[in-house]
């Protein structure tokens, strides 16, 4: 999920939930998302925004905006700005052999398909607590290593 706080300054606020929600998935729309996850964050990012630290970069709020503070108000910003940030993962599940659902070996062969390997985050069992980037780096550079013979 993501809202953005700005200043007219220099401070802009991204908040960004990296963890999967439960049951979360491309086809939900941001007024499904829980709003006390959303309206919790919005407001720790005004608390930072207003703190003293920030003083010489801090103009004023621009969205939600100052007149936002009540948790209806946030809850309502949360429904109308929240949206998904999602890398899919796990449509070519890598497992034990003994895993039925995996269809990619650990050597990243797909079974049952010969000559043919995955080499992207879509082999990966679950969401990462993070972004998949350097997961998927280190995917490409294992099917590297062994197609290679290393």
């Amino acid at each position: 999920m993501r809202q953005l706080l700005l200043t007219d300054s220099k401070l802009i606020y991204s908040l960004v939930q990296l963890h999967p929600l439960r049951g979360a998935g491309p086809e939900r729309s941001g007024t499904e998302l829980p709003d006390e996850t959303g309206q919790g964050r919005i407001q720790l990012g005004q608390l930072f925004g207003a703190s003293d630290a920030f003083a010489p970069w801090r103009k004023s709020e621009v969205v939600p905006g100052p007149s936002a503070r009540t948790r209806d108000d946030l809850r309502a910003y949360v429904r109308q700005t929240a949206g998904t940030y999602h890398h899919q993962v796990g449509t070519c599940k890598m497992g034990a052999e003994s895993d039925v659902d995996a269809v990619v070996g650990a050597d990243l062969r797909v079974r049952g398909v010969e000559g043919l390997r995955v080499a992207d985050a879509s082999i990966m069992p679950a969401v990462p607590s993070g972004n998949t980037n350097a997961p998927s780096i280190m995917v490409g550079e294992r099917a590297s290593d062994l197609i290679l013979g290393r």
